[in-house]
């Protein structure tokens, strides 16, 4: 080293001894305070390039010390092994001041303190620790206390933390022996050699004043120092972004004064050089980074599985795991003896031994016991469960304990699709249960496997692109509705760099230097680049739930979520990957609406209807999935679903299992679906490559589906055994190009082998490739095909029970039923209003007095009426029926029924069964200022006179203003529409409803009749003027945009009463449906539509001449059997003589859609001329 070299190098690092400068100093610092996503809005650090970074810099060990948890443990962990570095567990903690179960405002802050673990033992105290900071000590932060650290300091190394810190704090305030008592008692809960005194430098004050006072602390109590950044984020260069992230933490903005800040660009991931400058007298406590990270040696429990052990209740013996193994052999063989005929057990039986071979050789017998026992205890409580959901349906042994009603053997599934002896990995048994009783599954699996073993699940909310704009715009100054307008120009599910590569408005704006609110585009794209896919909340997973065979903290930690429910810090990806059950407990509404459906049917009609064991190969079933009569039907509702049913045209399980396989992006975008449909029409030739495998490829004209076929075809084509078919499977799914070419030379060789040309196996192969990536499981496809039938069998057979049961199941959303209100009236069943005497707290099913079913309107659906107000109106009406307004108010006097309970009644109409109109009535009851009357016993009403019995019902919906009561009311036109007078109108301009957008493509253009239920108008900052409106008709309501360019065509039309009929272009975010204002067409006032003739819209009438004898005898018979083959929407009717001729109106239970086949076929019945359609 040449003396200039050691000159300079004595000058940076001032208190190094020449004779240690012979050598660069060796790569020993490590970072052991760094925060990464994982604390939420705070660490900017992403694990995958903060373990790039660490490893291009050299270093070779890192801690994580995320803020109070350890969400990102495990993943940090595995991300670092992979690459060669240590990892090293901690978290930066919060001490309660005064104890972690003092939550009282003076409490005072809570300081930080680090803590890292060194072995597996400190790992464990360590989630203890941090989850007793949830589950005890949550006060604004999860705080711990000295008691806990004494509790669980084992195998722990502390650190004092930065000036958030108690020692550091305090030393930052001059007060030296206080801040040393401090470190003591630390030092004494630790051990010597266990705790450390961080020393800091990111140029701030309190950091100057308290470094000297740090190092006397240190060297009075005999305590090493160790040099640490608080790294937050990873490069320099991303100050600017951190910035704005602590905005949005704070929902501060950039200019504001007294923001949130880290003043100064230096809490970053340091190099170990930039760590020497900032602590040049520090050399010893860089070194000493190393020693810490040399005493941490964590290794997790990876690749074994930590499953609960199964006990039958009442068991009195210790678990046993050839009694387990017993026990499900003979819950399994009795399954298969009950459920199969004779004729199928030796197939059923020699299936069944084979699945419960692999299940005992992967050691999952407890496991498929456990699943059995909470599917059981669920059916034993009369909560609906799902027929089946994932490749778990596959398993016979699954459909013989109960555990699923999917017949593997019926429907061709593939155990080893499931679980796979050559590829063992956890089995993934899902469950669908009814979602209002759930919660009860859980509770059961938690009181029988332990509080403290069970848990649902973490899930973490990450910044995407349009969030990442909005957050970002806002911290910068912009306003909502420029953020607003930006973020809608990014299509849906892609990223903020292909945005402004594929979208030309974009791109402009941001090469251009557009200015929002004083901020360009640029910035504004920049700086969300940078906090795109950060984390940006947690929250409980739909359906997760890990059950552990000891407490669950001593494996990972917990917390609770906003509901006080426990949950792990985990996801559950990092779940699965330590090894611990997790099983998904999915509520599904339609399993509510299918229990709720037949008990109406049992209760009301006396029918009982065991949904398990319904006839599936209806035809009438399957006309009115491929008519699209699919509003209500599981799966089917989309514009998309009925399409290609319409292609389809199903006739049995497998048909709908197609379908519901088919219709995924990948298959769309390549063109399955149609090729798919024209094979199946006819219209293209199928090539089924070689006869080997033309038994997998026949039932789906050539094209592969599902996943299992690829395992089908490896099997009979190449030999494969099943276990090495879902091995090629899973691999050829991956597209990874070295692991197809390994698997194509496989497969193509095996198959040569075989006999099969080699072209046609390279032809088969690529068939494969092309299709892995879109191929669906089947095993669930079929699942949820017996859901779709299910559905579509209630509403064929039982209509009125079916809809009154959706709508409860949706009650609380308003475009929900106002859909199923239109759904309701498009069959001819009556909507009631709600009744103050006779609607109950949800929809009901009511005879009329002409005999008909309609669905009574519940008051759960009007707003501001709770439940338990509800309750207290049905308990007093019923002893005896509310006669008056006046007597309502008497007897609700100072109860849960509050003022804006009444007069939400009241705009609903509630009381109009009375004779009292709603307009009178809210007069009447605004005039005593909300008030409800004093009860008396005079039996007299509100104003001293008698009480009336129950006046002749009126309706107000013609008054002034009834309306717009009833919109406040229910959220949605219901009986009162504005809209309705303008209905006749839609023919006339070939317009469509609102709801009827949503069928149609993005980009689409449409012609559209609704009304502006509100319309403002705005500039941009661009100064670009533009409308923003609500369209709204009796079907939905929708965003449309009118921007500038046509906005003074529409502008007129703001504020007047009328209907608007325009043309637009369809925007389809996800699900979100949206319009863009294309061209004007015409205003339509009240008065024009009164004036106006209606548009003549004749349609054929289907009659049908009969005898009588013929209507009381077989042959009705037969010809509804056959009308019930064409449902529809088409009445008809019959005309017979019996002495004076009659004619009967078929109900709408027997409508049909009428086609040339049913012509001919009722022409077969009853002769050409007994048949007239005109």
């Amino acid at each position: 080293m040449t003396p200039w070299s050691k000159w300079f190098l004595s000058t940076r690092y001032r208190l190094l001894p020449a004779s240690r400068l012979s050598e660069e100093p060796d790569m020993s610092f490590v970072h052991l305070h760094l925060h990464t996503e994982y604390s939420l809005l705070d660490g900017m650090n992403k694990i995958g390039p903060l373990v790039a970074r660490l490893k291009e810099m050299g270093q070779t060990a890192c801690a994580i010390t995320d803020h109070g948890n350890m969400y990102g443990v495990l993943d940090f962990y595995m991300k670092m092994k992979d690459a060669g570095l240590k990892p090293i567990i901690g978290s930066e903690v919060y001490m309660a001041p005064n104890g972690r179960l003092n939550k009282d405002k003076e409490a005072g802050f809570p300081n930080h303190l680090i803590l890292l673990a060194k072995d597996f033992k400190g790992y464990q105290n360590l989630s203890h620790i941090v989850s007793i900071g949830y589950l005890e000590g949550f006060y604004y932060k999860p705080r711990v206390d000295y008691e806990i650290l004494e509790k669980y300091h084992e195998g722990i190394i502390a650190l004092s933390a930065c000036l958030k810190g108690e020692v550091a704090e305090t030393a930052a305030k001059g007060d030296e022996e206080r801040a040393l008592t401090i470190a003591k008692r630390y030092q004494d809960i630790f051990g010597k050699e266990n705790y450390f005194i961080e020393l800091q430098n990111h140029g701030i004050e309190g950091e100057r004043r308290a470094l000297p006072i740090l190092r006397s602390i240190a060297k009075r109590i005999g305590a090493k120092t160790v040099a640490t950044c608080d790294s937050h984020y990873l490069g320099k260069d991303d100050y600017a972004a951190h910035e704005v992230l602590l905005c949005v933490q704070t929902l501060q903005k950039m200019t504001d004064k007294d923001r949130m800040s880290f003043n100064g660009p230096y809490y970053h991931v340091m190099t170990e050089q930039e760590m020497r400058e900032r602590l040049p007298e520090d050399e010893e406590a860089i070194q000493n980074t190393q020693l810490v990270a040399d005493m941490c040696n964590v290794e997790m429990p990876l690749g074994t599985y930590h499953l609960p052990r199964y006990i039958e209740e009442g068991q009195t013996t210790p678990w046993d795991a050839e009694v387990n193994r017993q026990l499900l052999e003979k819950m399994t063989m009795d399954g298969i003896q009950r459920l199969y005929p004779p004729e199928q057990l030796e197939e059923a039986t020699a299936r069944a031994r084979m699945e419960l071979e692999t299940i005992e050789k992967c050691g999952f017998v407890d496991y498929f016991l456990i699943v059995q026992d909470f599917t059981r205890f669920a059916r034993r409580k009369g909560i609906a469960v799902g027929p089946g959901r994932g490749s778990a349906a596959g398993a016979i042994v699954a459909y013989a304990t109960g555990i699923t009603e999917v017949d593997p053997l019926r429907y061709n599934l593939l155990f080893e699709r499931f679980l796979n002896a050559a590829r063992i990995s956890m089995p993934d048994i899902d469950m669908d249960f009814e979602d209002a009783r759930r919660g009860e599954v859980i509770q059961y699996v938690r009181e029988r496997y332990g509080e403290s073993s069970v848990a649902q699940v973490a899930t973490f909310g990450r910044m995407e692109a349009k969030q990442a704009v909005r957050d970002v715009g806002r911290a910068l100054g912009m306003l909502p509705k420029e953020t607003d307008l930006i973020s809608k120009l990014i299509p849906f599910g892609t990223g903020l760099e292909d945005a402004l590569k594929t979208v030309e408005q974009l791109k402009k704006m941001y090469d251009d230097g557009t200015k929002l609110s004083g901020t360009t585009v640029k910035e504004l794209f920049d700086t969300a680049m940078k906090l795109e896919g950060v984390n940006r909340n947690f929250s409980t997973h739909a359906a997760g739930v890990v059950i552990a065979d000891t407490e669950l903290t001593n494996y990972l930690p917990l917390q609770r979520d906003k509901d006080g429910n426990v949950i792990t810090q985990w996801d559950h990806n990092l779940v699965e990957a330590f090894g611990l059950l997790k099983m998904d407990f999915l509520g599904l509404s339609y399993l509510g609406v299918i229990q709720n459906t037949v008990k109406m049917v049992k209760d009301q009609l006396g029918v009982t209807v065991d949904i398990s064991h319904i006839d599936t190969e209806e035809p009438a079933v399957y006309k009115l999935i491929s008519s699209g009569d699919t509003v209500g039907v599981f799966q089917m509702e989309s514009s998309g679903m009925k399409g290609v049913a319409s292609g389809i045209q199903p006739s049995s399980i497998e048909d709908l299992t197609a379908i519901i396989s088919l219709y995924r992006p990948g298959t769309i975008k390549a063109g399955g679906i149609q090729k798919y449909i024209d094979r199946k029409n006819g219209k293209e030739k199928v090539n089924y490559y070689h006869p080997s495998i033309e038994g997998v490829l026949r039932p789906t004209y050539g094209i592969i589906v599902y996943q299992e076929q690829i395992m089908q075809i490896a099997n009979r084509m190449a030999g494969f055994t099943m276990q090495e078919a879902d091995i090629l499977r899973k691999g050829v799914s991956k597209k990874k190009a070295d692991i197809l070419a390994k698997q194509r030379t496989v497969f193509v060789e095996k198959s040569i082998e075989k006999g099969v040309p080699k072209k046609t196996a390279e032809d088969v192969f690529a068939l494969i490739d092309f299709f892995a990536g879109y191929g669906f499981n089947k095993s669930h496809g079929v699942a949820y095909a017996i859901m779709v039938y299910r559905t579509a069998w209630l509403k064929f057979h039982y209509l009125v029970q079916y809809l009154t049961a959706l709508m409860n199941s949706g009650i609380d959303t308003e475009d929900r039923l106002k859909e199923l209100v239109a759904e309701c009236r498009s069959k001819n069943i009556s909507i009631l209003p709600p009744d103050i005497n006779k609607s109950d707290k949800l929809f009901t099913v009511e005879t009329q007095a002409d005999g008909s079913q309609g669905i009574r309107f519940g008051l759960l659906a009007i707003k501001n009426l709770g439940s338990k107000a509800i309750d207290e109106i049905m308990e007093e009406r019923s002893n005896r029926a509310y006669s008056t307004f006046k007597d309502f108010q008497r007897r609700s006097g100072g109860s849960k029924v509050n003022h804006k309970s009444v007069e939400c009644l009241i705009k609903a109409g509630a009381f109009e069964s009375l004779g009292e109109d709603r307009v009178t009535v809210l007069r009447e009851f605004s005039n005593q200022n909300g008030k409800a009357p004093v009860a008396d016993d005079s039996g007299t009403g509100l104003f001293g006179g008698s009480v009336n019995e129950p006046g002749t019902p009126v309706s107000s919906c013609d008054t002034a203003g009834a309306a717009a009561m009833e919109k406040e009311a229910f959220g949605f036109f219901c009986f009162c529409s504005p809209f309705q007078q303008y209905e006749p109108l839609l023919a006339k301009y070939k317009a469509k409803r609102v709801a009827e957008c949503a069928d149609l493509d993005d980009g689409s253009t449409v012609t559209v009749m609704g009304l502006l239920t509100s319309a403002k108008t705005a500039k941009s900052k661009a100064g670009h003027a533009y409308g923003k409106c609500i369209l709204e008709d009796d079907s939905r309501k929708v965003e449309l945009m009118v921007f500038e360019y046509v906005l003074g065509q529409f502008q007129p039309c703001f504020d007047r009463e009328g209907a608007i009929v325009l043309e637009a272009n369809v925007r389809m975010d996800g699900d979100e449906l949206s319009l863009t204002a294309k061209k004007f067409i015409d205003f339509v006032t009240p008065e024009q539509a009164k004036g106006s003739k209606p548009v003549s819209v004749t349609h054929p009438v289907l009659k049908l001449t009969m005898t009588e004898e013929q209507v009381n005898g077989e042959i009705l018979k037969d010809v509804l059997l056959l009308t019930h083959q064409y449902p529809g929407k088409e009445h008809w009717r019959i005309l017979y003589r019996n002495g004076t001729e009659h004619c009967l109106e078929v109900g709408n239970r027997h409508w049909v859609t009428v086609t040339p086949a049913l012509l001919k076929g009722l022409a077969e019945i009853l002769g050409p001329s007994g048949v007239d359609y005109s």
